[in-house]
């Protein structure tokens, strides 16, 4: 065999376990994550959003975004579960007692008068 033939062969095998590989691993550790979800479990969804799972179908979930707010998705919407570690605030479905924010005054700009509304660029064809 010619020496050429050979290093195509090694660049192959290397390729195959440095790139695909590694690939196919990940791959198939997310599909088992996503078929071992369970109800209450928090999740990442691909979306960057946190969610509390409600029910696990064959294909789809029902996760809950926010108290009352609940979405049907695709399980492979799931990204990563949650660890109890992972999360910064600690969420309750009490109501929060804020304070209500004190409304501060917005200046308005100047309404546009005929001389300046004829001058702008807007497209005013079909009007």
């Amino acid at each position: 065999m010619p020496m050429e033939f050979i290093l195509i062969l090694v660049v192959m095998g290397l390729f195959y376990f440095m790139a695909i590989r590694p690939a196919q691993k990940k791959m198939a550790a997310q599909m088992t994550m996503q078929n071992s979800l369970e109800p209450g479990q928090r999740v990442v969804l691909t979306s960057g959003l946190y969610a509390t799972l409600h029910h696990v179908g064959e294909r789809q979930v029902v996760a809950e975004l926010a108290p009352g707010v609940e979405v049907t998705l695709t399980k492979s919407a799931v990204a990563q579960l949650v660890k109890p570690e992972d999360e910064e605030f600690e969420f309750t479905d009490d109501e929060v007692a804020e304070q209500p924010l004190e409304a501060s005054p917005v200046e308005l700009e100047t309404p546009l008068d005929d001389a300046d509304a004829a001058a702008s660029p807007r497209d005013t064809r079909g009007l």
